[in-house]
């Protein structure tokens, strides 16, 4: 295959599946090749996507424990005390 040709299959191929499996069809033993095509990904809904992950999170992943009334208040006298 011609290098326009890889380049072209690399293209389509990353907008069908995974990065590793576009590595392996093309023969490619560093990732570090493949994800040139990864640009070619088209991410006109990955806002969208992240903010329904988001919003579906219970816990916030900023903070480990779920947030209660007081929360502030308790950790500002655990602050003073220290």
């Amino acid at each position: 295959m011609s290098g326009a040709g890889r380049h072209t299959f690399g293209t389509l191929a990353v907008q069908v599946w995974p990065v590793t499996d576009v590595q392996a069809f093309m023969g490619q033993s560093a990732s570090a090749t493949t994800m040139r095509y990864v640009h070619y990904v088209p991410k006109h809904d990955a806002a969208e996507r992240f903010s329904r992950f988001v919003a579906s999170q219970t816990v916030s992943p900023l903070c480990p424990e779920p947030m209660t009334s007081g929360t502030a208040e308790s950790n500002s006298a655990q602050l003073a005390g220290a």
